[in-house]
């Protein structure tokens, strides 16, 4: 009998053991996980808050009151991303505004901003590539894909049976032009999927490979290109190439 009680005194110990060892090892991941997200953001440190844009997508549908403002899955799916990784790295909601492009106030141009979606639909998203020397752009004209302006490589959507499954976006990081202490992050894709793509590579599972890309660069300006893979109705991100970027200046600057 004795025997039975030590061995069953024993497994409870050894089964104690593993489960601190695996509460450890998750802590531990969830600690780097949120390092990543802080070093990644770490310049916005000093911003107090963060302004969104998402794209407006004209729509006819209205009610007898009003006009139904409407913006995009991958406006959406991204943003849901961005303030998972903002929350991670800085254990608070950083976002103090979200504005459709068409409604965004001028006076805030000089905030740290993340506009998400193209220049399409985005004018803010626009008016921040048009002071770009850019190293990869969208181009609208079907079929719409990612290009890469200096080799002309693109970097093309893949469907399946009418569905997409390989989608391909942009994510652009810049020192704001209108001023330098504060950043500018543009979130844009060839369809909906890679909009969603560039802020999923910014949720904490994933940002590593942002930060992994882009640490050789050395540079505050660069781009990326982000490969979304779908399956099963999740988007996958991969980081596929980055480089530095040249920022000409407001386009005020260059008329002066």
């Amino acid at each position: 009998m004795s025997g039975i009680i030590s061995g069953l005194l024993i497994g409870l110990v050894v089964n104690a053991i593993w489960l601190i060892l695996l509460i450890g090892v998750g802590r531990s991941y969830g600690v780097m996980r949120r390092d990543s997200c802080s070093r990644f953001w770490r310049s916005e440190k000093t911003s107090r808050s963060i302004i969104a844009v998402v794209s407006v997508i004209p729509t006819s549908a209205t009610t007898k009151e009003y006009k139904r403002p409407a913006t995009g899955l991958g406006e959406l799916l991204a943003f849901s991303y961005v303030s998972k990784s903002l929350y991670a790295a800085r254990r608070s909601s950083s976002l103090s505004s979200v504005f459709t492009a068409d409604r965004f106030p001028s006076e805030a141009l000089a905030s740290s901003i993340i506009t998400i979606g193209g220049s399409q639909l985005n004018s803010i998203t626009e008016l921040f590539l048009e002071c770009l020397d850019l190293e990869y752009e969208v181009l609208n004209d079907p079929p719409k894909c990612v290009h890469d302006r200096a080799s002309g490589r693109k970097f093309e959507t893949v469907q399946r049976n009418g569905e997409i499954v390989v989608d391909h976006g942009i994510l652009t990081r810049i020192v704001n032009p209108f001023k330098e202490t504060r950043r500018v992050y543009v979130l844009q894709g060839a369809h909906t999927f890679g909009t969603a793509a560039c802020g999923r590579v910014l949720d904490p599972e994933h940002i590593s490979k942002v930060r992994s890309a882009v640490s050789r660069l050395d540079s505050p300006n660069w781009q990326a290109v982000i490969r979304a893979v779908i399956h099963g109705g999740e988007v996958l991100p991969e980081v596929v190439e980055a480089r530095a970027v040249r920022v000409l200046g407001t386009p005020y600057q260059r008329q002066s």
